[in-house]
């Protein structure tokens, strides 16, 4: 799925339906390829998640940035807490 940043405001992300809620004259069949790129909006390159190891880590999208004229989306990771990884395996106890 295409994800949008809206420039004036640098919300993100903005899919279709959002921007179609502040520009109902985009027509319907107006979708993927064929969707209109208003001025005020720009698409956001989709990147891979990073490989991590999900047991100790969580990988967790920041804002986009522009690089190279197109905007791109970022990613980082950080270690999980002890409490994170202890809910985890709570749960996990719990569905088995």
């Amino acid at each position: 799925m295409t994800a949008y940043i809206k420039l004036s405001t640098k919300e993100y992300p903005l899919h279709e339906g959002d921007i179609r809620l502040d520009h109902p004259e985009i027509l319907e069949e107006q979708t993927g390829d064929t969707f209109p790129i208003l001025e005020d909006y720009a698409k956001v390159q989709f990147v891979e998640p990073p490989v991590i190891d999900k047991s100790t880590q969580k990988a967790y999208e920041l804002a986009p940035i522009y690089e190279n004229n197109k905007w791109i989306m970022v990613w980082d990771v950080r270690d999980k807490t002890q409490e994170e990884i202890d809910a985890e395996v709570a749960y996990a106890k719990e569905i088995e």
